[in-house]
C-alpha cells in the first residue's frame, strides 16, 4: 500500500518572522543617556579609587588630583569609558543587524584635510564667540575647557601628557562615542536628524560650561555632518584634534611654555 507523501506548506504560506519594534527618538535618547551615565559612574569610581589610594599613602588627595598628573588621571577616567561604551554600542547595532557607517571608510586623506580645515575654522569662531561673551558678561564669565593649562605649575612631562590627552586621545574617544555610536545609531534606524540633535546636545552637556553650550552644540552638529559626508570618523576626529590642539597651543604660548 502506497504511503501518501506528507504535504509541505508552500513557502509563501509560512508565517513571516516578527518585525523588530520600531526605534523611536525617545529610545535613542534613553540609550544614549544610559551610556553616558555609566561613563560618569566609571569616572567617579576612578576619582574615588585614586583618592582612597592617596589617603592610604597619607598624601593630600586635593593637592595631587589638582596637579598635572592628577588631572591626567581624571581625563583618562572619563575618556577611556567613552571609548568602551561607544564600541560596545556599535557591537550591539551589529548584533541587531542594523546598517551603520563604518568607523574608518571612504577617502581618509580628503576627510582629514577637510576635517582639519573645519576644525581650524571652528577654533577661530570659538575665539570670537568667547571674546564676545567675555565682553558682554565680563572677563571672568567664561572658562575654556583647557584653561587649567595656563596656570599649570607641574613639570613639563605632566603638561605634555595633558596636551596629548586633550589634543589626541579625547577627540578620538569622544568622536567614537558621540558620532560613531550615538549619531550612527540614529542614522542606522532612520532617525538621522534625531541622532544629530541628541549627539550634539549630550556632547555640549558633557563639557559642563553653560555659556559655551551653544558653541558645543554647533560643533556637534558640524562633526555629525562631516561623518555623514565623508563616511569616515577621520573627518570629525581631525576637526576635533585641530580645534583642541589650537586651544592648547594658544594657552601654552600665553604661559611662555612655547616662545
Amino acid at each position: 500500500m502506497d504511503e501518501t507523501p506528507e504535504l509541505q506548506p508552500s513557502p509563501e504560506l509560512l508565517p513571516s518572522p516578527p518585525l523588530p519594534p520600531p526605534v523611536r527618538p525617545f529610545d535613542l535618547l534613553r540609550d544614549a543617556i544610559v551610556d553616558l551615565f555609566i561613563v560618569v559612574l566609571a569616572g567617579g569610581a576612578v576619582v574615588l579609587a585614586a583618592g582612597l589610594a592617596l589617603m592610604s599613602l597619607r598624601l593630600d588627595p586635593a593637592t595631587i588630583l589638582s596637579s598635572g598628573w592628577g588631572i591626567a588621571v581624571l581625563f583618562l577616567g572619563t575618556q577611556l569609558p567613552l571609548l568602551y561604551r561607544g564600541l560596545r554600542r556599535r557591537r550591539r547595532n551589529r548584533e541587531k543587524q542594523r546598517p551603520e557607517l563604518p568607523l574608518f571608510g571612504g577617502a581618509p586623506m580628503e576627510a582629514i584635510v577637510r576635517g582639519s580645515g573645519t576644525g581650524a575654522a571652528l577654533a577661530i569662531f570659538s575665539g570670537f564667540y568667547t571674546s564676545a561673551v567675555s565682553w558682554a558678561l565680563g572677563p571672568d564669565s567664561i572658562e575654556n575647557q583647557v584653561d587649567f593649562l595656563r596656570d599649570m605649575t607641574d613639570n613639563r612631562a605632566a603638561v605634555g601628557l595633558l596636551v596629548l590627552i586633550v589634543a589626541v586621545l579625547s577627540p578620538f574617544c569622544e568622536e567614537i562615542f558621540f558620532r560613531g555610536a550615538i549619531f550612527a545609531t540614529g542614522r542606522s534606524v532612520g532617525l538621522e536628524k534625531a541622532g544629530i540633535l541628541i549627539s550634539a546636545v549630550l556632547f555640549a552637556t558633557m563639557h559642563l560650561i553653560p555659556l559655551l553650550f551653544p558653541f558645543y552644540v554647533l560643533f556637534g552638529v558640524v562633526t555629525c555632518k562631516l561623518y555623514a559626508r565623508f563616511g569616515t570618523l577621520a573627518a570629525p576626529i581631525a576637526a576635533h584634534m585641530t580645534m583642541n590642539g589650537m586651544a592648547c597651543l594658544s594657552l601654552l604660548m600665553q604661559r611662555n611654555e612655547i616662545v
